[in-house]
């Protein structure tokens, strides 16, 4: 499931990608998913702000703006196509987690709750798009204790939601209607 949940997560950030990456990785989820993206229309060069991170830590995140909890259009087609993927198997086992983070700028408490709400914003997000709301099972703040790895606290791209992805232990096969 593992390694599903990273070819998921990669694909999904077509537009974070090297074109040439991002062409590839396209086709490859619509022929195994049966997904089309729309981002993949138009896969562009890689974010600025994203040239220094892993490709892993831009997989599997949704980045926000400073002090900002809501989704911008590539992030809302970023999360539609998750959740179309997410109703396919093997992916239709798969539960989530959702982990707000923030930047050290400003307060930490109110850092905090701002990680909060992003995690929240998403997690509503993708309780509309799935079967089975209950797939997400955890949305939770870490603010701005743990920073993206090798990331000044203050950088941009601490401003993020977490997605992480287990095999569900409550679904037996694909999704039930009701879930």
């Amino acid at each position: 499931m593992a390694r599903y949940v990273l070819f998921l997560l990669f694909c999904l950030a077509a537009p974070a990608v090297q074109a040439s990456q991002a062409d590839e990785l396209c086709t490859t989820l619509q022929q195994k998913y049966g997904v089309a993206s729309p981002a993949c229309a138009g896969a562009q060069p890689i974010d600025a702000r994203l040239r220094a991170i892993p490709a892993e830590a831009i997989e599997s995140h949704i980045f926000f703006t400073q002090g900002g909890s809501r989704l911008n259009p590539a992030a809302k087609a970023q999360l539609e196509v998750l959740a179309a993927v997410l109703q396919t198997p093997p992916m239709d086992r798969a539960c989530l987690q959702l982990v707000g983070h923030s930047d050290t700028v400003g307060d930490e408490g109110a850092n905090l709750r701002l990680a909060q709400r992003r995690a929240d914003t998403v997690a509503e997000f993708l309780r509309g798009q799935l079967s089975g709301a209950n797939r997400i099972e955890a949305v939770f703040s870490e603010g701005e204790a743990r920073p993206l790895d090798g990331q000044p606290g203050a950088a941009a791209v601490n401003r993020r939601v977490e997605i992480q992805a287990r095999t569900c232990p409550f679904l037996q096969g694909s999704i039930q209607p009701g879930l």
